[in-house]
């Protein structure tokens, strides 16, 4: 059942990559498109569309990232054809909306087996995790400019929540 249910979740992904029509107009009025740029994302991760769009879906340029999830959802096909062309995010909420979606679905994560009652308690162990990820140093590293450098970075990803 729980690959029944991976199966299911790998195909709502990679529909929302390619998009859908929300409207389709009439002589007065456009076709409307509407794609997921997080969604066509996740799918160049997992290296569907080699390696590299998988290379430009992980790095940290957002230019190459909204290339690659425009590609995926040929939406430049779609604008060329008059089609009115609506991303899920505009290209300077693509940062923060990623940050939130991967954040979201690490919280869960940590519910879901590390034992974390509350959501926030969740959310300040997984800023922590990921600041330890992005420095290279533990949180109890024995030199204290490291822990430090740790600090800096986990202050920065809890302050990213009090400017959304």
């Amino acid at each position: 059942m729980t690959q029944h249910a991976e199966k299911a979740r790998r195909y709502a992904v990679l529909a929302g990559a390619h998009g859908w029509c929300t409207d389709e107009g009439d002589e007065h009025r456009p076709a409307v498109f509407e794609y997921n740029r997080l969604d066509a994302l996740t799918v160049a991760r997992w290296g569907d569309y080699g390696e590299y769009a998988q290379h430009c879906a992980n790095s940290k340029d957002l230019k190459k990232q909204i290339r690659v999830a425009d590609y995926i959802a040929n939406a430049d096909a779609a604008r060329a054809a008059g089609v009115v062309v609506i991303p899920d995010v505009t290209e300077r909420q693509l940062g923060k909306a990623e940050f939130f979606a991967r954040r979201a679905a690490g919280v869960e994560q940590l519910m879901r087996h590390g034992g974390f009652a509350a959501r926030r308690s969740a959310e300040l162990e997984w800023n922590m995790r990921e600041a330890e990820v992005e420095t290279g140093f533990t949180r109890d590293d024995p030199n204290p400019i490291r822990r430090e450098k740790v600090r800096k970075k986990y202050r920065a990803l809890c302050n990213r929540d009090r400017k959304s």
